[in-house]
C-alpha cells in the first residue's frame, strides 16, 4: 500500500466520528493537564523553604498516581464506547479486504494521532495553567509565590511517559477487541442489542444488603485506634460501591418492570418509548448510572471532608494560638508568681524583643495553676480573677469563696466547685475566656476554668497539703501572649532567636522552665499538609467529575444512536417533536436523578464515618462539616442538571432528526 495510506484513513476516521473523539481527546487533555499540573507541584522551588514541604510533595505524589490510576479507567470506559461505535466500520474494511493486521495498523494511527494531539495539548494547558495552580496552593498554606512561569523539565518527563503507557494499554485492548471478533459479528455489532434481563429479586435483596451493611458499619463504627478506623471505612466504602453496581443494575430492571405493568403510566407517548428502551439495556445502563453515583459521591466526600479539615483545623488553631507567640513560664512555686520576679522578668522580656525589633503588639498576661489528681474525672485551671477582668476588659467581681466557672463543650450543673477541702459557690457560667496558649492544645471537655479571687490564698493551701507533689499535682506558669509587624519568615526567626535567650532568663529570675510556642512554627507543617491535601481534593473531585461528564454525555450519544430507529418509527405515526422532548424528561425524572439522590443518601450515611476520622486529625467542628457538605451538595447537584440538560440536547438533536435545537 502506498505510504500515507494508513495514516490518511485514521485520520478520516478520527474526522468522521469527530462527534465521539472530540469529547475523548478534551478528557485526554484534561487529565494530562492536571497530571502535569499535580507533578509540577512536586518540583516547583516556590514551595521548598515552607514548613512540611517534604509532607506536601508526599501527599501530590501519592495523588499523581491515583490520577494516573483513575485516568487508565475513565479513557479505557470512553475507548470502549469509541470501539463499540467504529466496529461496524472496521468489519467493512474487513470484508473488502482488509486483514486484522491492517486494521490493526489503522487503529494504531489513530491512536498515535490521539495521543500525540492530546499529550501536547495537554502539556500547553498544564504548563499555562500551572502557574494559577501555584498561586492558588501557596494561597491555600499561606506562603508566598512570584509571578514568573516556570516548566518543570521532570514533570513533562513524567507526563509524557505516564500517558504514553497509557495510550499503548488502550491501544492494546482495542487490537484485542478486533482479534476476537468476526468480521460478521463487527458489522452487526451497532444491531446486537441487549436482551432484556429479568429483574433478579435475589440479586436486588443482595445489593440492598451490601448497601445496609456499609452503612451499618458507617454509622456504629466507633474505634479508638486510627488504623482499625480506617481499616473499617475501607471496608464500608467497597461495601457501598459494590451494593451501589448490584442495586442500581437490578434495581432498574425491576423499576423498568413495575412501569410496564402500570397501563395509566406506561401507555402514554411521554413514557412509553423510554421506559421500554431502558428495559433492553439496563444491564449497561444500570452499570453506567452507578459510575455517575459513585463519582458524584467521591466528589462530594472528598470536597466536604478536605475543605473542613484545612478550614476547620485553621479555625481551632487560631483560637488555641489567639497571638503570634506564646511564652509559658512555668515557675517553681506559687511565690514565684506572686513575687515582684513575674514584673521584672516582664520588663527584661520587653528589652529583648525592642533589640530584636519586635515590639509586642496586643499583649497579655495572666497567672494559672493548673491541678490534676489520679482518678479525678476532671482537670482544674485555677486564674485569679484580676488577670481575667485584665486581659477580658471586664469589671466582674466576686466575693470570698465565690468563682466564675468555663466549661469547654461539657456540662456542669453543679451549684458548687470543690478540691481537697476548698470550695467555691458558682456564680456564672462564662461564655468566653482567654484561651491558655499553647496548653489550649491539651484543653479536652473533661477541663473547666474556674476564675477565683483567692488565688494567692488557694495557692498556698494547695501547696501546704500534706499529699501535694504525691497524690496531687500542679503547674505553676505564668503566661504571656503577643503579636508582632513581623512576616512570616521573620516570626520563625525571631522564634530561633529568642529561645536561647529567653531559657537564660528564666533561670536569672527563678523559673523552672518555658514552654515556648510560635504560631508559624506549631502551625506550618500541619497548614501545609492539610493545604496539599485540599488541594488535591479539588483537582481529583474536577477529574471525577470530569469522568462523570463523559459517562453522562457517552451515555446520551449511545442511547441517541439505540433510539434513532424507534422515534424515528414513532414519528412517522404520529409523534410531534414536542412529545420527543416530553418524552426525554421523562426519561431524566424517571431514572438519570436517582444517581444523584443515591449519592446524597451515601453522603447522609458516611457523615457519621466521616466525622469520626475527622477526630483523627483533631478536628470536631460539626456544624462547620455540615455547612460544607451541605454547600458542595447544593453545588454538585446543580452542576449535574446542567450538565445532563446541556447532554440531553445531543440525545435530542439524534432521535429527532435535527441538527441543532435547544431544549
Amino acid at each position: 500500500m502506498k505510504t500515507g495510506f494508513y495514516p490518511h484513513l485514521a485520520a478520516d476516521g478520527i474526522r468522521k466520528n469527530k462527534r465521539i473523539y472530540f469529547p475523548y481527546i478534551i478528557m485526554c487533555v484534561v487529565l494530562i493537564a492536571m497530571y502535569y499540573i499535580v507533578s509540577f507541584l512536586q518540583y516547583t522551588d516556590t514551595i521548598s523553604d515552607i514548613v512540611g514541604v517534604k509532607t506536601i510533595r508526599f501527599t501530590l505524589n501519592l495523588g499523581g498516581w491515583v490520577l494516573a490510576v483513575f485516568s487508565c479507567v475513565f479513557l479505557s470506559y470512553a475507548n470502549a464506547f469509541l470501539m463499540r461505535s467504529r466496529k461496524k466500520e472496521f468489519g467493512l474494511y474487513n470484508i473488502f479486504g482488509m486483514d486484522k493486521g491492517n486494521i490493526g495498523k489503522v487503529i494504531e494511527r489513530e491512536t498515535a494521532i490521539v495521543a500525540v494531539i492530546s499529550i501536547c495539548a495537554g502539556l500547553v494547558l498544564g504548563i499555562a495553567c500551572s502557574k494559577f495552580a501555584e498561586l492558588g496552593l501557596v494561597k491555600i498554606i499561606g506562603a508566598e509565590s512570584s509571578y514568573k512561569l516556570t516548566v518543570q523539565p521532570k514533570a513533562v518527563c513524567m507526563t509524557v511517559a505516564i500517558y504514553t503507557v497509557v495510550f499503548i494499554l488502550q491501544l492494546l485492548n482495542s487490537q484485542r477487541q478486533i482479534n476476537v471478533s468476526t468480521a460478521i459479528s463487527l458489522l452487526r455489532s451497532e444491531n446486537a442489542g441487549e436482551r432484556p434481563p429479568k429483574a433478579n429479586a435475589t440479586l436486588g435483596l443482595c445489593g440492598v444488603t451490601l448497601l445496609a451493611l456499609g452503612y451499618f458499619i458507617s454509622v456504629t463504627a466507633n474505634f479508638s485506634s486510627s488504623r482499625t478506623l480506617l481499616a473499617v471505612a475501607f471496608i464500608a466504602v467497597l461495601l457501598v460501591i459494590m451494593g451501589t453496581y448490584i442495586t442500581m443494575v437490578s434495581g432498574s430492571v425491576l423499576l423498568c418492570r413495575i412501569l410496564q405493568k402500570d397501563k395509566s403510566y406506561y401507555y402514554k407517548p411521554a413514557h412509553f418509548v423510554p421506559v421500554s428502551s431502558m428495559a433492553f439495556r439496563m444491564k449497561r445502563n444500570g452499570a453506567g448510572l452507578a459510575s455517575i453515583c459513585i463519582l458524584i459521591t467521591m466528589v462530594l466526600v472528598m470536597i466536604s471532608s478536605t475543605a473542613c479539615l484545612l478550614y476547620g483545623t485553621k479555625f481551632d488553631f487560631y483560637v488555641d494560638n489567639p497571638r503570634e507567640f506564646t511564652l509559658d513560664f512555668v515557675a517553681p512555686d506559687p511565690d514565684t508568681l506572686n513575687s515582684s520576679a513575674l514584673s521584672d522578668l516582664k520588663a527584661e522580656l520587653l528589652t529583648v524583643l525592642e533589640e530584636k525589633n519586635a515590639s509586642p503588639k496586643n499583649s497579655y498576661g495572666y497567672r494559672l495553676v493548673n491541678v490534676g489528681v489520679p482518678g479525678w474525672e476532671r482537670d482544674l485551671y485555677f486564674i485569679p480573677l484580676e488577670d481575667y477582668n485584665a486581659v477580658m476588659g471586664t469589671d466582674f467581681t466576686l466575693g470570698p469563696g465565690q468563682a466564675f466557672i468555663f466549661t469547654f463543650g461539657n456540662d456542669y450543673d453543679d451549684d458548687n466547685i470543690s478540691m481537697k477541702g476548698m470550695e467555691w459557690e458558682i456564680k456564672r457560667n462564662l461564655e468566653e475566656f482567654m484561651y491558655a496558649g499553647s496548653r489550649a492544645m491539651v484543653v479536652d471537655k473533661s477541663t473547666i476554668a474556674v476564675i477565683i479571687p483567692d488565688f494567692d490564698e488557694m495557692t498556698r493551701t494547695l501547696v501546704s497539703l500534706p499529699e501535694f507533689n504525691e497524690s496531687v499535682f500542679a503547674s505553676f506558669d505564668w503566661v504571656y501572649n503577643f503579636d508582632t509587624s513581623l512576616k512570616p519568615e521573620k516570626q520563625l526567626d525571631l522564634y530561633n532567636d529568642i529561645r536561647i535567650t529567653l531559657d537564660d532568663l528564666c533561670q536569672e529570675y527563678g523559673f523552672v522552665g518555658l514552654n515556648s510556642n510560635s504560631r508559624e512554627n506549631a502551625g506550618g507543617g500541619e497548614f501545609a499538609m492539610y493545604g496539599g491535601i485540599f488541594f488535591l481534593g479539588v483537582v481529583l473531585s474536577i477529574v471525577f467529575v470530569a469522568g462523570a461528564v463523559l459517562i453522562i454525555y457517552y451515555k446520551q450519544l449511545t442511547e441517541g444512536f439505540e433510539d434513532q430507529p424507534r422515534f424515528e418509527t414513532m414519528q412517522k405515526i404520529g409523534m410531534t417533536k414536542n412529545e420527543i422532548r416530553k418524552s426525554i424528561n421523562s426519561q431524566m425524572l424517571t431514572v438519570f436523578f436517582f444517581p444523584l439522590l443515591l449519592a446524597m443518601v451515601h453522603l447522609m450515611f458516611a457523615f457519621p464515618l466521616i466525622q469520626r476520622l475527622l477526630l483523627v486529625f483533631k478536628l470536631s467542628n460539626e456544624p462547620l462539616f455540615l455547612r460544607v457538605t451541605v454547600i458542595i451538595g447544593a453545588f454538585v447537584a446543580v452542576l449535574y442538571v446542567i450538565v445532563y440538560r446541556i447532554t440531553s440536547n445531543t440525545y435530542y438533536n439524534l432521535v429527532s432528526g435535527i441538527k441543532k435545537e435547544e431544549l
